[in-house]
């Protein structure tokens, strides 16, 4: 599926489109109370909530895991929600973004082009495939350094799942990168480098058909 995600509404109280070629398929809104902030989306007529969770303490299970696997905690560590029933959590960690909801692990690696604008590649597993060989590349997200003040992202996904995937990465990735400044300023210039471009596969995005 191909789709966009297009911003209406600037931070702190951000607002989302999300369109494909024949109109509207969903939106989201960036709700903020009392420091708390979450995301009420709405996607192919199902309710999905992402919502800030950093106020609260991890289990000493997870801080016994994390000591033991010498895992670096999550940062900002966000729980996702179906319905209103909690399915999953997206977070930061090792310069990646994770996710993981209804038992599956989904993982992003961002890849800059300088002036051409910067790549999401959204992968099924871990973007470490020396660590996870069975990992693929399920989604791409797409923008152009344009810095303009409302966002505006190209989807291209294998199917509505990871079309679901690539929103709800696409609406942290944006939160967390712009939503101070919202501008492409200070990344008008990202190149990458090394193994992180090596994992762009240009054939992806016409692999897809509608």
């Amino acid at each position: 599926m191909r789709y966009e995600i297009i911003q209406t509404k600037s931070y702190p109280a951000a607002e989302f489109e999300i369109q494909n070629k024949e109109g509207n398929i969903g939106k989201a809104v960036k709700i903020c109370e009392k420091k708390v902030w979450s995301f009420e989306i709405e996607f192919k007529q199902k309710n999905f909530q992402m919502v800030f969770a950093n106020s609260s303490l991890p289990s000493l299970k997870t801080m016994f895991i994390e000591m033991l696997t010498f895992s670096q905690p999550k940062n900002d560590l966000h729980r996702l929600c179906i319905d209103g029933k909690e399915q999953g959590e997206i977070f930061r960690r090792w310069g990646h973004y994770w996710l993981e909801l209804n038992g599956c692990k989904y993982s992003t690696c961002t890849v800059g082009f300088g002036s051409e604008g910067m790549k999401c590649l959204v992968f099924e597993g871990f973007v470490d495939r020396k660590d996870n060989p069975t990992g693929k590349q399920i989604a791409l997200i797409e923008t152009p350094n344009s810095g303009q003040r409302l966002d505006r992202y190209q989807v291209t996904a294998r199917g509505d799942m990871a079309g679901l995937v690539a929103l709800l990465f696409g609406l942290f990735w944006d939160n967390n990168a712009f939503h101070k400044s919202d501008t492409y300023y200070e990344k008008s210039y990202l190149v990458s480098w090394g193994k992180e471009k090596n994992l762009y596969d240009p054939s992806f995005k016409d692999s897809i058909i509608d």
